[in-house]
């Protein structure tokens, strides 16, 4: 029957709209890694705009770390992930200078997650705050990050003019931005902009609030 059709039309479209969005989930956080894993080499090192390109190995790395942590990784897991990594790499038994040599996939890759894995929760906290103290900003990523999450970024802007103002748009940008925000001319002029709010708090608690949207 026509109705049945459409039924089943409709479900496989809400089951595409379900993967676009995890998939740009995942894309997303990725970016957000790669942003916090800089923005602590910067800190701990006091380098500033440091140039870093993703390497294949980096991008395994990444697929690593998902296939383990799967639906446990939040922003909040990455950055107590990425802090405790730096250590790894930036303590006082460290006879090695790695301040320009550290890779993103020393941090997120076996190795990484293997070290993440040997101690509890507890003691990493105490092994960061013993070997980083003074290093990193109090709160999670504080400066470095919050900024440039903050900043109209020309790549985003580029995606969310493609398809602007369309159902179509709504999905590329949940694949391939960081949702809505204010400063954009694309967001500011988009009839979907309160859907795309709504995914940015439900998805990006954090980031929605950096923004200065909801309680603060």
């Amino acid at each position: 029957m026509a109705g049945d059709d459409e039924v089943r039309d409709g479900e496989m479209d809400f089951r595409k709209i379900g993967e676009t969005m995890e998939q740009g989930r995942k894309r997303r956080l990725f970016r957000y890694s790669v942003d916090a894993f800089l923005d602590v080499l910067g800190q701990v090192t006091g380098r500033k705009d440091i140039p870093y390109r993703c390497s294949q190995a980096d991008k395994r790395a990444w697929e690593t770390f998902v296939e383990r942590f799967g639906d446990g990784i939040g922003e909040t897991f990455i950055d107590e992930f990425v802090r405790f990594g730096a250590q790894s790499w930036f303590n006082s038994r460290t006879e090695k200078d790695y301040s320009r040599t550290v890779r993103y996939g020393w941090i997120f890759g076996k190795s990484g997650i293997g070290r993440w894995e040997r101690f509890s929760g507890e003691t990493r906290r105490r092994m960061v705050r013993k070997e980083l103290n003074g290093k990193l900003s109090g709160a999670a990523y504080g400066g470095c990050l919050t900024k440039l999450l903050n900043t109209v970024r020309p790549v985003e802007e580029s995606f969310k003019a493609e398809y602007h103002n369309t159902s179509r748009g709504l999905m590329w940008c949940v694949a391939n931005t960081s949702l809505y925000f204010h400063k954009s001319r694309h967001c500011l002029s988009c009839d979907y902009k309160r859907n795309c709010m709504d995914i940015l708090e439900r998805e990006y608690p954090k980031l929605y609030k950096s923004r200065g949207y909801g309680r603060q």
